[in-house]
């Protein structure tokens, strides 16, 4: 009798501990499905999120180049006074200009004289030093009738 209680009894709680396994696999498999749900609604909402970076990314490339437009307009439309104010004090009081051109973008070409090679090499070497021009580039001087002719070459800084 005691063993047959035994065996009712360790049956029972057999029962009840396999039960209560099968519960708690019932909930693991639950919680896995939800968290394998929720992992693919990151994964969709990543996706979403990097298309619309891309799409920001090239707004804003779209932006900067037209900003940049912009920046090189104001500064395309100033360059020429502010480069005509700075030669201004530059420019020895023997020196003429005699021509200034805007070749093509930023090139400019002055084109001076002077009855003295000195005042003319003077004045080259003050558009260099003070960054009038970047990359100056000279001609020889051509004198004619006691005037002295060159041609300077150089780009805007800005």
């Amino acid at each position: 009798m005691a063993l047959l209680i035994l065996l009712v009894v360790y049956s029972i709680l057999a029962k009840y501990i396999i039960g209560e396994i099968n519960k708690k696999a019932t909930e693991y498999i639950d919680v896995i499905n939800d968290t394998e749900q929720k992992t693919a609604a990151i994964m969709m909402d990543k996706r979403r999120i990097d298309a619309r970076v891309g799409e920001y990314e090239s707004i804003i490339a779209i932006m900067e180049q037209s900003n940049s437009e912009v920046i090189e307009t104001i500064t395309g439309r100033n360059a020429i006074p502010n480069l005509l104010n700075r030669i201004m004090y530059a420019i020895p009081k023997e020196v003429q200009l005699t021509n200034l051109k805007n070749t093509s973008g930023k090139v400019i070409q002055i084109e001076a004289q002077s009855d003295r090679y000195q005042y003319l090499g003077f004045f080259i070497a003050k558009i260099k030093n003070d960054g009038i021009l970047t990359e100056v580039t000279s001609t020889e001087g051509t004198k004619a009738g006691g005037i002295i002719k060159i041609t300077i070459t150089g780009k805007l800084p800005y």
